[in-house]
């Protein structure tokens, strides 16, 4: 997962560079979305971090993520005062398999996750982000806040392709 993640941070970056290279230089209506954009970049927390995490992974040797889990346990169901576990066992793809035993045990399960970390990129620290274009992230897992960033980047395009295209 790590990796996949930062082929996209790196990916989301040369992204946006030929979108800047591509918008025309003259006009002032792309010069208003670029400048418009920049500035989004600038002050969202979720593109910034982006932004900065990319160079981290570019040019240092700090890791932009932190691997949590995977995490087996065993416990009583609630109310439960006892219990017994006859065999149990961890199946080769890394799950619980079956448990066999008094009903009172319960097997928790919580998969490996990749979480990210804050960025020191060149003496300043960016947090992880807690908000997009104002609202608020509901997680700050990576496959949760990249699909945000993929959907910004999306609709820059479209909206410096509808610039275009319109009548001068």
């Amino acid at each position: 997962m790590e990796r996949y993640w930062l082929a996209f941070v790196e990916s989301i970056e040369k992204g946006w560079t030929k979108l800047e290279l591509a918008c025309p230089k003259t006009g002032s209506a792309p010069t208003n979305w670029k400048q418009k954009r920049m500035k989004q970049r600038k002050n969202d927390p979720l593109l910034l971090y982006l932004r900065h995490a990319r160079n981290v992974d570019q040019h240092t040797l700090e890791s932009t993520v932190t691997m949590y889990g995977p995490r087996i346990g065993l416990g009583l169901r609630p109310g439960a005062t006892q219990g017994y576990v006859e065999s149990f066992y961890i199946a080769p793809n890394g799950l619980p398999g079956p448990l066999i035993g008094s009903s009172e045990v319960r097997v928790s399960f919580e998969p490996a996750q990749v979480r990210l970390r804050p960025v020191t990129d060149r003496g300043t620290t960016y947090a992880v982000p807690t908000s997009h274009l104002g609202i608020s992230l509901s997680s700050i897992l990576p496959q949760h806040v990249g699909p945000l960033a993929l959907r910004y980047y999306e609709d820059a395009l479209a909206e410096l392709n509808s610039i275009l295209a319109a009548p001068q």
